[in-house]
């Protein structure tokens, strides 16, 4: 029962440390915007997650435009948003599954994901399946923490 339960805080640690992402990005847009707080909050509140990066990548690009930033820093930045915007798929892909205790043979413990997806034009119905153990949301958590530049 208790490893049962340690995959569950397993995938709450990633839904949680996603959160963290998820602040970062509104704060550069806040720092590189440096406009009124209520305008910043009427947009990162109007825009999905990944609008925010997309935009923050433009938003980045201009500033060191304008300040003269070293052209490699913004393709470091930009690889460092694709980095971010994958990593939002796979909280996406994690959020909007549904979830199955799994027993392998071996008797190890983990958790089995599966995420249907209605395909209307296509008139198909897809469910896509994965077996997590604990180590592999220990990946998913690695890849949460975003080294920032300024850090």
């Amino acid at each position: 029962m208790t490893q049962t339960l340690n995959e569950f805080g397993q995938l709450g640690k990633f839904i949680y440390q996603f959160q963290s992402v998820e602040r970062q990005i509104e704060d550069m847009i806040s720092l590189l915007v440096n406009a009124d707080d209520e305008m910043i909050e009427t947009l990162v509140t109007g825009l999905s997650f990944n609008h925010m990066v997309k935009s923050l990548d433009i938003i980045f690009a201009r500033f060191a435009r304008i300040r003269s930033i070293d052209e490699t820093e913004v393709e470091n930045f930009h690889l460092l948003m694709n980095r971010v915007a994958k990593l939002a798929e796979r909280r996406n892909e994690i959020v909007h599954s549904k979830y199955w205790s799994l027993l392998t043979a071996d008797g190890e413990i983990g958790l089995l994901r599966r995420k249907s997806r209605l395909r209307p034009s296509m008139g198909e119905l897809t469910e896509e399946e994965e077996e997590i153990m604990c180590r592999d949301f220990q990946v998913d958590i690695e890849r949460s923490y975003i080294q920032w530049p300024w850090t």
